[in-house]
């Protein structure tokens, strides 16, 4: 059976990137039949970048007027077409073979409902000095064989639907990475910690995802890529990553200070707090069997890491909690 892809990247200030993201999938070797582009106004000439590539790619544009980065993949993914849903950011450069190789896996790996492969750090002047050199270079690194790192704590064993896995959601609703050892890098590892720069999923697996409302309010979207694990999760699929550098979907993700993942400044990191603090609500409203308890342990044990940041993002959640509640509930 012929599946069709959808490519989803959602654009913020970012048309000095976007041009090497829409370039990169010119480039395919296998074509997608859907790219959508999700674009926040900014004022950056990005419209007109999009406009350039109008005539190579069956690019549709879609303005987001507001919300914040959940919103704009929901709107996303409500509006695909394809089997399969690909993700790149507006800052990542995909490979040749980026499309080819996800429908390969997603076509071999019957209860895969989510699949994450490689991404690679690259400086913007290596991008600029040789971006079709880069597309089809074949002398990838090979992937690292993590080591086993056992968890102790109260607050680490996993929900019981991610028995198994080597990374997942425990029941404080914080993410936890159990790192093992693949002697064979061919095996597809079940992971919860998809990365939003290079990820695919079916598409009827989320298309029903109110991935927007479960993150109300938050400015990062931090995790969101998770939840839509979940998602699949809960609906009985699996979601892999795979490390193999020969076999995995390889993206290069520019380095730069503005990147959404990018944890700096005080304003980052309160960020990120609030969602790292937020995901025992979300999960638990989402039907998961999360534990109060283990919970508050495991706030207590990641607020005092980053005391300027995270005991102000816990005031926060506490103040604005009732209205969240309120509003995901009524929704």
């Amino acid at each position: 059976m012929s599946l069709t892809t959808t490519v989803i990247i959602t654009s913020y200030r970012r048309g000095w990137a976007l041009q090497y993201s829409l370039s990169s999938l010119v480039n395919q070797s296998t074509y997608p039949d859907e790219v959508i582009i999700v674009l926040k106004p900014s004022g950056d000439n990005s419209e007109q970048v999009i406009e350039e590539f109008k005539e190579k790619l069956p690019v549709r544009l879609l303005i987001q007027k507001e919300g914040f980065v959940a919103d704009a993949v929901e709107k996303g993914i409500r509006s695909a077409t394809g089997d399969i849903i690909l993700f790149l950011d507006d800052d990542a450069i995909a490979e040749k073979e980026w499309i080819r190789k996800y429908l390969t896996l997603f076509k071999k790996i019957d209860d895969a409902g989510g699949i994450a492969g490689l991404v690679l750090e690259v400086s913007l002047r290596d991008v600029k000095a040789g971006l079709e050199n880069m597309l089809n270079d074949k002398k990838h690194p090979p992937a690292t064989p993590h080591k086993i790192s056992k968890l102790t704590t109260v607050y680490g064993k996993p929900l019981n639907i991610y028995k198994g896995y080597s990374s997942y959601v425990s029941k404080s609703g914080f993410l936890i990475r159990e790192q093992i050892n693949t002697r064979n890098q061919d095996t597809l590892i079940l992971d919860v910690l998809l990365c939003g720069a290079n990820m695919g999923f079916l598409r009827h697996v989320i298309k029903d995802c109110p991935i927007g409302k479960f993150f109300k309010g938050s400015r990062k979207g931090y995790s969101y890529e998770n939840f839509l694990a979940y998602w699949a999760r809960r609906k009985g699929f699996n979601t892999y990553s795979i490390r193999n550098s020969g076999n995995a979907p390889i993206v290069w993700h520019i380095r730069h200070k503005s990147r959404l993942t990018f944890i700096g400044n005080l304003y980052d990191r309160f960020w990120f707090s609030y969602d790292a603090l937020m995901n025992y609500f979300r999960y638990r409203l989402a039907g998961a069997d999360t534990s109060l308890s283990s919970y508050i342990i495991a706030s207590a044990a990641f607020i005092r890491k980053d005391l300027c940041a995270r005991l102000p993002a816990l005031f926060y959640i506490l103040a604005t909690l009732p209205t969240y509640l309120k509003d995901v509930r009524a929704n």
